[in-house]
C-alpha cells in the first residue's frame, strides 16, 4: 500500500482499527499449495486453498470426491503465496510429471 493511501486511511480510521483491518486483509490474501499423503494407502494429493486447516478437515471428513476413499490424510508439505496465480502455477508444477518426480524424491516420506 502506498504511504499516501495509508495516511488517508489513518484520517478515517483509528490506527488500531486500521491495523486490524489491514491484518485481516493480509490474512485473507494468503494462498497455500499443499501436499497430502494418505495414511493407509500409497496415495498423494496436491491442492490449493486459502484456509489450509479447514481444507485438511474437509479431506478427512470425506467432502472431496477423490480423497474420501483414501482417508485419513496427513499434511506433509505446504507453501504460502500472496497471489492465486503464483499458487496455481506451483500446484500445476506439482501435478506435472517433473513435479511428481520431485515430490517423490524430496518431499514425500517413505
Amino acid at each position: 500500500m502506498q504511504r499516501d493511501t495509508y495516511n488517508l486511511l489513518l484520517e478515517i480510521y483509528s490506527p488500531a482499527r486500521l491495523d486490524s483491518r489491514l491484518a485481516r486483509q493480509v490474512a485473507h490474501s494468503m494462498y497455500y499449495v499443499y501436499i497430502l499423503k494418505s495414511e493407509n494407502f500409497s496415495k498423494t494429493y496436491v491442492g490449493l486453498t486459502s484456509k489450509i486447516e479447514r481444507r485438511l478437515e474437509e479431506h478427512n471428513e470425506g467432502k472431496s470426491t477423490y480423497t474420501k476413499g483414501y482417508a485419513p490424510w496427513s499434511l506433509v508439505y505446504s507453501e504460502e503465496f500472496t497471489t492465486t496465480q503464483e499458487a496455481r502455477s506451483r500446484e500445476k508444477y506439482f501435478k506435472s510429471a517433473a513435479g511428481r518426480k520431485y515430490m517423490k524424491k524430496n518431499i514425500i516420506p517413505r
